[in-house]
């Protein structure tokens, strides 16, 4: 699990195995949009139902206390931001 707390991720850094999920939990008290931004093996890849260029985007802006969870199928190094503060970023890596 990572959550996103007023003064960022936590953890900024987080390893699972391919398959699993993340739940992403905005415990801060402003808005919290999860968007992949690159990383060694470029932005997330895209699928039929994604919203933008990457399918590990949230695709809206969650409340406080609001919860996003994301399956990576993907391995790779994962970088994603909260895109309605940008300063606020983390990894998934992916084994």
């Amino acid at each position: 699990a990572v959550s996103r707390a007023d003064k960022g991720y936590e953890p900024t850094d987080k390893v699972i195995t391919k398959g699993q999920n993340v739940r992403l939990t905005n415990n801060s008290s402003r808005t919290m949009w999860v968007m992949a931004s690159g990383g060694d093996g470029g932005v997330y890849p895209a699928t039929d139902q994604s919203c933008g260029q990457t399918a590990f985007d949230s695709c809206v802006a969650l409340p406080p206390h609001d919860i996003w969870e994301f399956k990576f199928s993907v391995s790779g190094t994962w970088v994603y931001r909260n895109s309605a503060y940008k300063a606020d970023v983390g990894v998934v890596r992916v084994k």
